[in-house]
């Protein structure tokens, strides 16, 4: 079992279990043992992995369908649960989600999944670096071009 806090300070324990990827299969449309899709002779699929990390509102509504019980018991209905999920928050979900996701499957399916999964925040933080790299050029250039504009 894994848990996050949110900005509220509370904090959400998730525990994978079949009921509850049934009730993430109900409730969002997402099966979640689908997260990487390892089909002979083909590329793993990661579609869902995709939109699970590129979605905030899908991953917060499947984060909540998780904590379901726990929020019931608390009185938290799904929009106070969404209000409570920023930007860092929804990101220490994320990787404990996936964290609980792996340790849902056999030891087989771990030993495969997680460097895939490693990879993919590899690739995706050397994005953001490239990325925001990229930007600071060019705003600089873009400073530069207007400290060179004549006086009004």
């Amino acid at each position: 079992m894994h848990s996050f806090t949110d900005r509220d300070g509370r904090i959400w324990n998730l525990d994978l279990t079949v009921g509850t990827i049934r009730r993430v299969r109900s409730m969002c449309g997402i099966n979640l043992t689908d997260i990487i899709r390892l089909d002979d002779g083909s590329p793993p699929d990661m579609k869902i992995l995709e939109r699970l990390t590129n979605d905030p509102s899908l991953l917060v509504d499947v984060l909540f369908a998780i904590c379901k019980d726990e929020a019931d018991r608390q009185g938290i209905p799904p929009e106070q649960f969404g209000y409570s999920m920023g930007g860092e928050t929804v990101e220490k979900a994320t990787a404990v989600l996936l964290e609980e996701i792996l340790d849902f499957f056999p030891e087989a399916r771990r030993r495969i999944f997680r460097p895939m999964l490693q990879a993919k925040r590899r690739l995706a933080e050397r994005l953001a670096v490239n990325l925001g790299e990229a930007v600071e050029a060019r705003l600089n250039q873009l400073t530069g071009s207007l400290q060179n504009l004549p006086d009004a």
